[in-house]
């Protein structure tokens, strides 16, 4: 999915769909959330920091962002949506720990840092920490899979991180 202002090798790290059928798809090299039609087509793009990673549709036309920038210490979600064929920023939720893998189920943003499963309401208080390994392995391989398993959700896929 290369654009004309790509300088890198496109890596899409995520992808989601929305619910008229177009995607949403992190490139994490090129740092830009690219729109893409059903039909395979970039329609527009939205640069975005350092290292985008999954992606987790929220609504018909939503989606949470996971950002993480180790070298920096940033470490964010941000919430997009996409009006009129274009990707807008709504707001960003800071974080104190890593963000590598992202979910969106019930109202809740599901997030993996490889070491925690900690739980977000949509705008960025930490309900709670599920899980916690400091054994030096990760967490989860795919956490879509852990919260597939629990039944239905927004359409939704992730790559492993």
């Amino acid at each position: 999915m290369k654009v004309a202002d790509d300088q890198k090798t496109c890596y899409i790290a995520g992808i989601c769909r929305l619910a008229d059928g177009e995607f949403l798809l992190s490139d994490t090299r090129n740092s830009k959330l690219k729109l893409v039609s059903s039909s395979l087509r970039v329609i527009s793009t939205l640069d975005v920091p350092n290292f985008p990673c999954e992606l987790s549709s929220t609504g018909p036309r939503e989606a949470a962002v996971a950002v993480d920038d180790n070298d920096k210490d940033r470490h964010e979600i941000l919430l997009v949506c996409v009006k009129a064929g274009k990707i807008e920023h709504m707001r960003i939720i800071k974080l104190q720990h890593r963000c590598i893998g992202l979910a969106h189920r019930g109202g809740h943003l599901y997030v993996n840092d490889n070491t925690a499963l900690h739980v977000y309401d949509m705008v960025g208080g930490q309900d709670r920490q599920l899980y916690s390994d400091r054994t030096g392995g990760p967490l989860l391989t795919a956490l879509q899979s852990v919260l597939m398993a629990a039944g239905p959700t927004s359409q939704t896929s992730t790559t492993t991180s």
